[in-house]
């Protein structure tokens, strides 16, 4: 059986992951890329020895990246060192106040205590409205393509569809962030998380508070030796299959 050519343009993570998925599935693959290096908006500087990632500084939801590898028939145990960032950001404000956000339910509240006391419930609360985003949508965003009708029309899907006013569409970030605090800078803590994915929090849909989920629920990691470790091993994996990796590619 003659296999199909497939070409992807740009060597970013998704291309990345396409070829490694269609190699996986027996197409022969070329990847183009016109930078010289690999990985898109996740890259790296290198300057007198020391290293710098030039692009994302957490990753979260491991799981996706460990789906990827088991789908290649790669142990991803093997694959990437993950080191769990706590605490995950640390904020300072105009009037000198600072604070520490943490996975860790525990330490998270005595920041609350120390800082926002009175916002403490609405944290708690917060969390919950975010979680439910998160468990309405993730099947149907995160693992189901939903140009294709059909997919969507399954057990495991058509709850979600029946459930779709459960992920907050019609409020913007903002709207539903101050609905449950008060406190300004707890506001633009939370509202900035929009703009992971380059959105505007007063104007994008509140589905993207399930981002504060994600980072505060299911954690931030770091990957040791650097976030570019994930370009190099996606690149490494997709070459093992057989992908033709073609850097510095002219426009034509």
């Amino acid at each position: 059986m003659k296999h199909k050519t497939v070409g992807i343009v740009g060597g970013g993570l998704s291309s990345l992951t396409a070829a490694v998925r269609l190699a996986r599935l027996g197409f022969q693959v070329k990847l183009f890329e016109k930078n010289p290096t690999l990985g898109g908006k996740m890259n790296q500087f290198r300057q007198d020895g020391f290293r710098f990632d030039t692009g994302p500084s957490l990753l979260t939801m491991p799981f996706i990246v460990e789906e990827l590898f088991n789908f290649a028939g790669v142990d991803p145990d093997h694959s990437l060192d993950l080191i769990p960032v706590e605490p995950i950001c640390k904020y300072f404000f105009p009037d000198k106040s600072e604070f520490k956000a943490y996975k860790d339910g525990k330490r998270m509240t005595r920041e609350f205590n120390r800082l926002f006391p009175q916002e403490k419930k609405s944290y708690v609360e917060f969390l919950t409205y975010c979680e439910r985003i998160f468990n309405t949508s993730v099947g149907l965003f995160l693992f189901t393509p939903i140009h294709e009708f059909k997919k969507l029309l399954t057990p495991q899907i058509i709850p979600s569809l029946l459930k779709f006013y459960q992920i907050d569409p019609f409020r913007t970030v903002s709207q539903a962030i101050r609905s449950f605090f008060t406190d300004p800078r707890l506001i633009q803590i939370f509202s900035r998380y929009a703009t992971y994915n380059g959105s505007n929090p007063f104007t994008a849909p509140a589905t993207l508070n399930i981002i504060s989920y994600v980072e505060y629920v299911l954690g931030g990691f770091y990957i040791r030796g650097g976030m570019y470790r994930l370009v190099e091993k996606l690149s490494t994996l997709a070459a093992s299959l057989g992908v033709e990796i073609n850097t510095s590619s002219p426009r034509t």
